[in-house]
């Protein structure tokens, strides 16, 4: 029995040693930073103004030779994806380390907290990570809520007239909350877009 058991532990060691190593692909660092004269400025904030250019650099640890697939999506504060872009990159000799760098246009968003959701796929290994940020644009973004009102008049007797006063506060707190979809049924612009 001895000599089956270390023939079994024998198999298992030679059978670990073909098997491959696990490749573990990464997002290791996200910065989104101001763009003055064509360098990266830290702002750790993470807010930004309208006009400014909004500067992204990520960058993606791959452990081995692997054709990587990157994707990055702007996703509106409402929920849907305003821009969304792929590539595909070569395979690094080795492995190593891709940076990528873009500038992102915001001219023409509303004001409000966008996510930068990034994901990358190689040697069937996905990984995502997002940052969140806020832009001041010109426009601020406004919801706009039809709310429905029942009036219920119950009793007996005449009744000739009937004064109903209803709250016309713009701020007022809906008790019920408003329900906000991702896909608004229209787009209400002004002079300024």
């Amino acid at each position: 029995m001895p000599r089956a058991a270390a023939a079994l532990l024998a198999a298992v060691v030679l059978l670990a040693s073909f098997t491959p190593a696990q490749h573990t692909l990464k997002i290791a660092e996200i910065e989104l930073d101001h763009l003055r004269g064509g360098v990266f400025e830290p702002n750790p904030s993470r807010v930004f103004s309208a006009g400014e250019p909004v500067a992204l650099r990520v960058t993606l640890s791959v452990p081995a030779a692997l054709p990587v697939r990157f994707e990055a999506k702007l996703v509106h504060p409402l929920g849907p994806v305003i821009k969304a872009v792929s590539q595909n990159l070569e395979p690094l000799p080795r492995g190593g380390e891709w940076v990528l760098t873009a500038v992102l246009d915001l001219s023409g968003l509303p004001e409000g907290y966008y996510r930068l959701a990034l994901a990358a796929e190689a040697g069937g290994s996905r990984v995502e990570d997002s940052v969140v940020f806020y832009y001041r644009g010109l426009v601020a973004l406004r919801n706009v809520v039809e709310a429905l009102y029942e009036v219920r008049v119950e009793g007996e007797g005449d009744l000739e007239t009937l004064i109903v006063a209803l709250p016309n506060d713009p701020l007022t707190r809906l008790v019920g909350e408003p329900l906000t979809t991702p896909r608004p049924s229209a787009v209400l612009r002004d002079g300024l877009g």
